[in-house]
């Protein structure tokens, strides 16, 4: 890995060497994800959505130190350690009886982050200003048991952001907050 005028320049490979470059400014989203069998080592890949490039995967395995401080080179002033992810109420156990526990979002000034898994671990990552579109999703069991999703759309590829079983009246502020955060700054 290293910076260039046009944007971070990745290498990679064991046998087949592979170079490219992630443009400064076109990340739209960011996935860490984990398996069981990375657990121990505390391994993860790193997937992208970038603008206008098909690839997605920017690091196949890598130590989830380095990962974390890859996103935070990507994303100037970003401090993943730094926003604090908050869970569902506990009645959202009714509709995910054992990965309730593991659903987290929250939001700082500059990014959301939504995590889930306890098995098959992902942390979604999105810039404010990346945001494409946003939606909040009630069907029959979240509206009786009053949850919500939210979804934070970026251009295409596999990261999906969504803020799954949250609390109807906190999903719909948090919608509100989000769509203020997304908000272009202008005259």
């Amino acid at each position: 890995m290293s910076e260039s005028p046009d944007g971070l320049r990745i290498r990679g490979g064991l046998i087949d060497r592979a170079h490219h470059t992630v443009p400064h400014g076109r990340v739209q989203a960011i996935r860490l994800h984990s398996s069981p069998l990375w657990r121990w080592p505390d391994w993860v890949n790193v997937q992208i959505n970038v603008a206008g490039d098909a690839r997605s995967m920017l690091l196949p395995v890598a130590p989830r130190a380095q990962a974390v401080a890859l996103v935070e080179r990507l994303l100037p002033e970003v401090r993943l350690a730094k926003v604090e992810l908050l869970p569902p109420p506990r009645r959202a156990r009714l509709l995910a009886p054992f990965r309730w526990r593991h659903i987290r979002c929250g939001a700082d000034e500059r990014v959301f982050i939504a995590r889930a898994g306890r098995l098959w671990q992902r942390t979604d990552i999105i810039p404010h200003n990346k945001v494409q579109s946003l939606r909040l999703v009630q069907p029959p069991l979240h509206r009786l048991l009053g949850l919500a999703d939210v979804h934070l759309d970026s251009t295409g590829g596999p990261v999906r952001i969504q803020a799954p079983l949250r609390d109807a009246g906190d999903a719909h502020r948090l919608a509100a907050a989000q769509a203020e955060r997304s908000r272009p700054a202008g005259p």
